[in-house]
């Protein structure tokens, strides 16, 4: 006789542990391990410095398109930088939302950013600067 109902439980669908190696940026090697927010705070520095689509290592959805930018004008830039920014971020499950933008003009073809990522493990404030 088969089963009239199936049950599937929550637990399938949990998120993956963040467990991960800890990158040194400088020196370009891989030192211990990191996890929950120190290992948020790596993925988000990565994803901000990857250019979407130009390493076959990366799916689709990974990494921003920033550089689609560059030569735009200011005021435009300004306005889709934090949609870049927030679709970027929003693909890691860990990332609850991103908000609190605010830019600044640094030079005739750059901007700072600041915002701030809002995580399962708290909030992370950001700054980075972007070609225009």
């Amino acid at each position: 006789m088969l089963p009239t109902t199936i049950e599937i439980s929550e637990d399938l669908y949990a998120t993956e542990p963040s467990l991960t190696y800890k990158l040194d940026f400088e020196s370009g090697r891989v030192r211990t391990m990191i996890d929950e927010s120190d290992a948020v705070d790596q993925a988000i520095k990565k994803i901000l410095n990857t250019e979407k689509y130009m390493y076959e290592i990366y799916d689709w959805q990974y990494g921003q398109e920033l550089l689609s930018l560059v030569g735009k004008p200011y005021d435009f830039a300004a306005s889709e930088v934090s949609r870049i920014v927030t679709e970027a971020l929003l693909q890691d499950d860990r990332i609850t939302s991103v908000d609190s933008f605010e830019y600044s003009r640094t030079g005739v073809d750059s901007m700072l950013v600041s915002f701030q990522v809002n995580t399962i493990y708290g909030a992370q404030s950001y700054t980075m600067e972007v070609a225009v």
